[in-house]
C-alpha cells in the first residue's frame, strides 16, 4: 500500500514484480499532484501477511491511455495473457508455434519479452474499436525496444503495429540505420518518417506522437526523450488518411506475420492525444533515472 505522509490518504497502485526471495519490486503508483517548490513524501507498507490486495492497476493510468502494455507476466500463448493495465481490457496473445518468444529479465522495468525473429512470433490484440483509427484525431505511441546485435528478423521489423500493407494503418519500427521509423497509410501512399540512430547496446525509448487529421502533419519523434529531427522519406501525402479498423494491433510483427523483430520488448502505451515533450522526458526519466528525482528514506515502524 502508497500512502501521503498522513498515512491515510492512498494511492492508486499497480505491482508489476515482487520477489519474495529478493525483495525486489517494481510497482506503479499513480501520485496526483508534485510540488516544484517542495519535497513529497510517500509512504510504502508492507510487511502484513494479513493485508488483502490494495492493486487499482487502472486507476494509476489516466483516461486517455487506451492500452498499457507492461509484458512482464511471463510467456504463454493462453488467450489474453498479456493484460492491458488501463483497464480498457485490450488484452493480448501470444503467436508462437515454433516457441521462439520467451520472458526475459533484460528489459526496462523487471521482465519484458524477448523476439527472435521468428516469422511467426507476435503477440496481438483482440479487435476492439477503442484501438481503431487513433491517429485521425492524434495519439501517442510508445515502447521501450532492444534489437539484437544478429538481427535474425525481417527487414523492416515493426515493434508496433497496425496496418495491413495495403488499405490503411499506422506502424512503428526499425531499420539497420535509423532509431524510429513512422508510417502512415494515406489515400495516396504509405507515407514513411525516420529519425533518431540505432544503439542496440541497451534497451531505447522510443515515442511518436501523430494527428493525421491533416496530410500536413508531420509526427514528433522521441528517442530516450529528446526530440529527434525527422527525414521524410517519400512525397507529402495527400488524399485522405485510411481507416484501420481491419487490421489487430500487434507487437513484435505484422499482424500476419513476416515482419519478425529480433529483440526484447518492453511498456508498450498508446493514448488517445498527444502527449507533450515534457511528458514524454518525465516518463523516459522515471523509468531510466528515478534517482535524479527522488530518494528512498529507512524503514520505519508503524
Amino acid at each position: 500500500m502508497f500512502t501521503l505522509n498522513d498515512h491515510a490518504t492512498k494511492f492508486d497502485h499497480e505491482i508489476e514484480h515482487f520477489s519474495g526471495a529478493t525483495g525486489k519490486l517494481a510497482a506503479w503508483v499513480r501520485v496526483p499532484m508534485l510540488s516544484s517548490a517542495a519535497n513529497t513524501t510517500v509512504y510504502l507498507y508492507y510487511g502484513n501477511s494479513g493485508a488483502t490486495n490494495q492493486q487499482n492497476p487502472s486507476g494509476v493510468w489516466e483516461a486517455n491511455y487506451v492500452g498499457v502494455w507492461h509484458l512482464g507476466n511471463g510467456e504463454s500463448t493462453a488467450a489474453n495473457f498479456y493484460r492491458d493495465s488501463s483497464g480498457g481490457g485490450n488484452h493480448g496473445t501470444l503467436i508462437d508455434a515454433n516457441g521462439k518468444a520467451t520472458n526475459t529479465p533484460a528489459a526496462a522495468v523487471a521482465d519484458g519479452m524477448a523476439f527472435a525473429g521468428d516469422k511467426d512470433a507476435r503477440i496481438r490484440m483482440a479487435s476492439a474499436a477503442a484501438l481503431n483509427n487513433l491517429a485521425a484525431n492524434g495519439m501517442t505511441v510508445e515502447v521501450w525496444a532492444q534489437q539484437d546485435s544478429r538481427n535474425r528478423g525481417y527487414s523492416w521489423p515493426r515493434l508496433v503495429d497496425k496496418n495491413n500493407e495495403t488499405g490503411g494503418g499506422w506502424k512503428l519500427l526499425r531499420n539497420a540505420t535509423d532509431g524510429i521509423v513512422f508510417a502512415s497509410r494515406w489515400s495516396d501512399l504509405d507515407q514513411t518518417w525516420q529519425a533518431g540512430a540505432a544503439d542496440n547496446t541497451k534497451p531505447a525509448y522510443m515515442a511518436v506522437t501523430y494527428d493525421g487529421s491533416s496530410a500536413a502533419n508531420d509526427p514528433a519523434m522521441y528517442q530516450d526523450g529528446e526530440r529527434q529531427a525527422i527525414v521524410l522519406q517519400s512525397a507529402r501525402p495527400a488524399g485522405t488518411l485510411n481507416a484501420d479498423a481491419s487490421v489487430q494491433l500487434t507487437f513484435a510483427n505484422h499482424a500476419n506475420g513476416n515482419r519478425a523483430f529480433d529483440g526484447s520488448l518492453d511498456e508498450v502505451r498508446i493514448s488517445k492525444t498527444i502527449r507533450s515533450e515534457g511528458w514524454i522526458q518525465t516518463t523516459y526519466n522515471t523509468i531510466q533515472s528515478p534517482q535524479t528525482f527522488l530518494s528512498v528514506g529507512g524503514q520505519e515502524a508503524r
